[in-house]
């Protein structure tokens, strides 16, 4: 199996408006590979002149190809305010894992389908967003794993606003439905079941994207991968996101926060860490944004048999032109494993 980490930048200087900036890549794995995905492990973004209210952001992988020994993708990343003339810089992280079939029992679904686009003005009373998305398909038996590969968050009606709190957890995958819940599709579990065996594949992801109010309707969008088969596995620690309403207890950072974390007693022979929730938010006050991004900046694994050791760096930062203000990181890395086939 061949893992490889890598970044990527681009800046939107123009004269006449901003765009939306977009990068093609590709990398070459050896023929021995069967399999191969890419997934996005983090982004970056800064504006180039001050800070500036914001109309929306995201990051996204897409259009993943593999040809002959070539994989080849397409990234693309925006920061924008109402009038969307301001420079910026933005980066991404990515982790492209390559793997031969015979050695691990894995295939994967990296088809540009599923991503969830929910408007959060019907009804709600808290800007935490839940979208639940379940999808029919072959490929997800027994085991799947669920790997993040972009998202976004604009408010409704195309205004800009200060960033109080910018919030994304992936949350567990399962291979069922349960009974009685509604999905993005409006459609209930099929049959009515409580379980479904079988050819189903169920997530939720929730967002929070807010100001100083209570809700501010907004939409959220992502796209994911999926990898699957006997030889899949992962680990994903509890993470949970909360809209950030209680001011005090002000805390200074401003700086680029960096942690390093060891995991020990991983029970896989191969693991690769997974950037699956993240929240940054300024503590006393909503404030316009200059640099905003989180991002798996390095790793490495020690395979142990059946009890590994994983290290990996992560990298946030949230500021505005002063850079003094208060505001505090949290994430939620989990772990792809890989089992060696029988």
């Amino acid at each position: 199996m061949v893992v490889y980490h890598g970044f990527a930048c681009a800046e939107s200087n123009e004269s006449d408006g901003q765009k939306v900036l977009r990068i093609e890549q590709s990398r070459t794995i050896p023929a021995t590979m069967h399999e191969a995905t890419v997934f996005l492990n983090g982004w970056h973004l800064r504006y180039l002149d001050g800070d500036h209210k914001v109309t929306g952001l995201g990051t996204a992988v897409f259009k993943i190809q593999r040809e002959n020994n070539e994989i080849k993708w397409e990234a693309g990343g925006v920061i924008a305010d109402d009038n969307f003339d301001d420079p910026y810089r933005w980066c991404y992280r990515y982790t492209l894992i390559a793997w031969n079939r015979g050695v691990f029992a894995a295939t994967r679904d990296d088809r540009d389908l599923h991503a969830f686009y929910g408007d959060n003005a019907a009804g709600w009373e808290t800007a935490l967003s839940f979208h639940p998305t379940y999808i029919p398909s072959g490929y997800f038996t027994p085991s799947a794993a669920i790997l993040p590969r972009g998202f976004g968050f604009f408010w409704a009606g195309g205004d800009d606003h200060n960033l109080l709190q910018l919030a994304y957890n992936l949350d567990y995958s399962e291979k069922f439905i349960a009974g009685g819940k509604r999905y993005v599709s409006g459609a209930t579990n099929p049959d009515g079941l409580d379980r479904v065996e079988g050819n189903f594949l169920s997530w939720e992801t929730k967002t929070i994207f807010k100001d100083n109010d209570l809700k501010r309707d907004y939409v959220s969008g992502e796209i994911v991968s999926v990898v699957a088969g006997t030889g899949v596995g992962s680990v994903q620690p509890p993470f949970t996101i909360v809209p950030h309403e209680d001011h005090a207890n002000c805390i200074s950072s401003g700086d680029p926060a960096s942690a390093t974390r060891t995991v020990e007693r991983v029970p896989f022979p191969v693991a690769v860490p997974v950037l699956t929730g993240w929240d940054l938010r300024y503590v006393c006050d909503d404030e316009p944004v200059e640099e905003v991004g989180i991002w798996i900046e390095s790793f490495e694994y020690t395979p142990g048999g059946y009890n590994g050791v994983l290290r990996y760096t992560v990298t946030s930062v949230l500021h505005d032109e002063d850079k003094g203000e208060d505001n505090r990181f949290r994430h939620r890395v989990s772990i792809l494993g890989f089992d060696r086939a029988p």
